[in-house]
């Protein structure tokens, strides 16, 4: 968003910065049943963390077995090459693969793992399906040190920690038509503010060829603040994991708007989509122009569900304007306004 005192050069720079770029738990110990836990006489070291190598994403999704003796499960192999691995062997019953951690070997039917150099009592075996093996999403953050939160067609997995100036809140994906879309929330945990926070989404397929990548920009994140984005792809029937990342920008001055907004629900689209009409007020002496509203969309549970935004050519001050914004996911019972 930009103020009018700001010279044209900078105007084009951030305006810039607002589209998107398109192209193609902790660690196992020894536990009781129903846990992964180390085996017993296995070696105290060896075993290297996960989130010690370098270049993990913040985030990997997975996409879970649907039907079938695997439905629900998470293809074990999808979830290596999302994380940047190299599977050394998947041959029918076995997986063994190279993470930063240290090589992960899997047997079908076996309950015990091999990870790193030391052994791993899994609460459930895997199973062999159509593209390798398959475990339990939970079984898989437990042994690989990650955190998981688990949806209904998928399983996205969080690296341990997260960046401080641009730390991944929350994503999820949905499919509306021809389209699929990451939304999620960054927050800047830093000590400044940050301009043009970058997050960028690459989708893969099981050979490990990354088939479409797009990116995108938070303008200003303000000390302590967090925002969403919305980033589009193509929807893919080889999709099988995908990766998220985000990356600080340069750091910034603090930045308080004098605006204020409300929005209500406006019936001018089909009964399948949520459609709102919302008005921004400028409450202060300072102008804004090309001013972005972003509206965050929640559900019950208070978990993004989609974003949408809107954007005002020309605001004077103590004068107001109107937007509209509407989303197809129809779970959505509240949403928040913000401006970027």
């Amino acid at each position: 968003m930009l103020r009018r005192q700001r010279s044209a050069w900078l105007y084009l720079a951030v305006a810039a910065g607002l589209f998107l770029t398109a192209a193609q738990s902790g660690r196992p110990v020894l536990g009781a049943a129903g846990t992964a836990g180390r085996a017993q006489g296995a070696p105290e070291t060896g075993r290297g963390n996960l989130q010690e190598g370098r270049g993990l994403p913040d985030a990997t999704g997975v996409l879970l077995a649907a039907t079938g003796e695997t439905a629900g499960l998470c293809p074990a192999k999808a979830l290596v090459l999302a994380l940047g691995g190299q599977v050394c062997a998947s041959a029918e019953g076995e997986l063994v693969a190279r993470l930063p951690g240290g090589e992960l070997r899997l047997a079908a039917g076996e309950q015990r793992a091999l990870y790193g150099g030391d052994q791993y009592v899994l609460a459930s075996s895997p199973v062999a399906g159509e593209d390798g093996l398959y475990l339990a999403a939970p079984e898989l953050a437990r042994l690989l040190n990650l955190e998981v939160r688990q949806q209904v067609e998928e399983a996205l997995f969080f690296a341990p920690g997260g960046k401080e100036e641009a730390r991944l809140l929350e994503a999820r994906t949905y499919a509306d038509g021809p389209a699929w879309y990451l939304v999620g929330r960054v927050r800047n945990a830093g000590k400044r503010a940050q301009e043009l926070v970058r997050v960028s989404w690459e989708v893969g397929n099981s050979a490990g060829e990354v088939v479409s990548s797009t990116a995108g920009y938070i303008n200003h994140l303000n000390q302590g603040e967090a925002k969403a984005f919305k980033l589009p792809a193509p929807l893919r029937g080889d999709a099988a994991w995908y990766r998220i990342d985000t990356a600080a920008g340069f750091p910034g001055g603090p930045r308080e708007l004098q605006l204020t907004a409300t929005a209500e629900r406006y019936d001018d689209r089909p009964a399948s989509y949520l459609s709102l009409l919302g008005r921004v007020q400028s409450t202060g002496r300072a102008g804004y122009d090309f001013l972005k509203v972003v509206v965050e969309f929640y559900d019950a549970r208070g978990r993004l569900v989609d974003v949408d935004s809107a954007f005002i050519n020309c605001l004077d001050p103590g004068t107001s304007a109107s937007f509209t914004v509407y989303t197809p996911r129809l779970e959505a019972t509240s949403w928040r306004i913000k401006f970027d």
